[in-house]
């Protein structure tokens, strides 16, 4: 967490597809609204996402003053390292399940930190 001016400046991580972008606009906008003292850079990682939701949640980022960046772990990974996350046993969860454990290695270099939240739950309280 940096200090800019007067905001402090967070790496959010999230993980989710069609399937969970409401429930990640509703954990965001709670995290929004609870920590108006900070600003976040939301890194949302996804196998498959429209375009539609993804403008959404970017949309939804940048009207609290937030930046949204999207990336997909799987062609990431492939092509950066040469994993395959679709070669890992996943039994009948989705490969998805793998994306947390890949997050220094898909984060641009720059993020020195970030802190991982499931999408669903509702922030609270200060996140600090």
């Amino acid at each position: 967490m940096k200090q800019v001016a007067d905001f402090y400046m967070m790496n959010i991580v999230i993980v989710a597809n069609d399937g969970y972008v409401q429930h990640g606009a509703v954990m965001l906008t709670s995290l929004f609204e609870t920590n108006k003292d900070c600003l976040f850079r939301v890194f949302l990682f996804t196998d498959n996402i429209s375009d539609e939701n993804r403008t959404r949640l970017d949309t939804l980022c940048r009207y609290y003053g937030n930046l949204f960046e999207v990336h997909t772990p799987e062609e990431e990974l492939k092509s950066a390292h040469g994993v395959d996350i679709s070669k890992l046993p996943s039994g009948k969860w989705s490969t998805m399940i793998y994306y947390k454990l890949f997050i220094p290695t898909v984060l641009p270099s720059d993020v020195e930190r970030c802190l991982f939240l499931d999408v669903d739950m509702i922030v609270v309280d200060d996140i600090k």
